[in-house]
């Protein structure tokens, strides 16, 4: 699902009191580039810029998803490995296939940050929007003592 960027958010630069500095659009699509890493450090930069925080929080989920069916996708390869010739070649394609699938959704989102718009990742964008919520709105400070 994609999103219509909020107005400026493409063009906008970070707030005064700090960040990364560079424009939403810029800072989005770098979310992407290497995955968690980069996703953290735009997090921690520019925490207070809805466009940039949804997507450096996609990056990190995205990655963390990825591993994770890697992992998956290793143990079927193992379990595969057991047929001599077919099971080898099964697994092959498998990596190779959801290889080029994790490839082409990275170069996707990178270009949808890139055009300011926030492509929601089916299952985990809606659940970025829920954890998103609390951080917009400020929390008022608990009693004291």
């Amino acid at each position: 699902m994609t999103i219509p960027r909020e107005s400026g958010a493409a063009g906008s630069s970070a707030a005064a009191g700090g960040g990364s500095g560079l424009p939403d659009h810029v800072a989005g699509t770098l979310s992407y580039a290497l995955g968690a890493i980069t996703g953290i450090l735009f997090f921690v930069l520019d925490r207070h810029r809805p466009f940039v925080r949804f997507h450096a929080l996609q990056a990190i989920g995205i990655t963390v998803v990825w591993i994770a069916l890697m992992v998956a996708l290793t143990v079927v390869g193992l379990v595969l490995a057991v047929v001599p010739v077919l099971g080898w070649l099964v697994d092959l394609l498998l990596v190779l296939g959801f290889s080029l699938l994790g490839f082409a959704l990275w170069i996707w989102l990178m270009v949808q940050a890139w055009r300011g718009q926030q492509w929601e990742f089916p299952i985990l964008g809606a659940w970025i929007r829920r954890m998103e919520g609390p951080m917009d709105t400020p929390q008022p400070p608990g009693p004291a003592g």
